[in-house]
């Protein structure tokens, strides 16, 4: 990682000073000041460069080489003219690193990243010139090279191919990580309260000559039972009765007298 040393306009070429060297892998990003660099995809074998040259027609309709005619596309940041010392001018008319035809039948590209690259070059010979006159337009490609306006004289053929390996980084500021850490320890801490304390509350209310005793817990009601008849034996309050328990005999008290009864008017049928 570098820092600029001077001011200057943004883009402009300013002297660079390291602050820090790190090895960037998954999950082992580069940490500065805050600001972290995590590595989110890894390419082999992209595409890099084309390298270009010539070839002419002899007067045998034979295709001659020109030593002086080479030159190299990058293909993530191409020129769009080249001029060569023996008069031959090279435009790029148009680049498509992604070459494909959309749905209304024109050429177009679906990104920045040279997987399908195509180069749509205007060749003119020395004596030509490229205000007034038109160039030998071709469209050249991997395994691609057509000529758009008539055959030419010229051939504009692809003599190698650089690939490279890379990387993707994606640079993150995130001021809400301690936040979060904070939140996980009270969460955890919750949790464990949760998982081995056992909260147990109790209310007694007196009126009109009577107690009435309450409480809540958030699990193992029967130790709490306990607890309120402890209470019930230090303090000498009565025995305390669960009003749920004693719901519970009621109505199973009703439903054994409605079958006695039920039992009695069978027999009384049956004789």
């Amino acid at each position: 990682m570098y820092k600029r040393t001077s001011a200057g306009s943004i883009g402009s070429e300013t002297e660079l000073e390291e602050v820090r060297d790190h090895a960037i892998r998954v999950n082992e990003p580069l940490t500065f000041e805050g600001i972290s660099l995590y590595q989110v995809d890894y390419r082999l074998n992209e595409l890099a460069t084309f390298t270009f040259g010539v070839e002419v027609e002899d007067e045998d309709g034979e295709a001659e080489a020109l030593e002086d005619v080479v030159f190299e596309v990058d293909l993530n940041d191409p020129e769009m003219f080249y001029e060569f010392d023996n008069g031959y001018q090279i435009e790029i008319i148009e680049y498509f690193p992604n070459f494909y035809i959309d749905d209304d039948g024109e050429p177009t590209t679906m990104n920045r990243i040279p997987d399908n690259p195509r180069i749509i070059f205007e060749l003119f010979p020395p004596d030509a010139d490229p205000a007034v006159d038109t160039g030998e337009i071709s469209l050249i490609g991997v395994q691609v090279n057509e000529a758009l306006n008539g055959e030419g004289d010229h051939t504009i053929r692809m003599l190698g191919v650089e690939m490279l390996d890379l990387t993707g980084l994606t640079i993150r500021r995130d001021h809400t990580l301690p936040i979060i850490m904070a939140g996980g320890v009270i969460f955890m801490i919750g949790l464990v309260q949760g998982s081995y304390w056992f909260h147990r509350r109790i209310w007694i209310q007196q009126k009109d000559g009577e107690f009435f005793v309450a409480g809540h817990t958030n699990k193992n009601w029967h130790t709490l039972k306990k607890d309120i008849d402890y209470l019930g034996g230090k303090v000498a309050l009565p025995e305390v009765v669960d009003q749920a328990d004693k719901e519970q005999e009621e109505k199973e008290l009703k439903e054994k007298e409605a079958r006695k009864q039920e039992e009695q008017l069978n027999e009384g049928g049956r004789k």
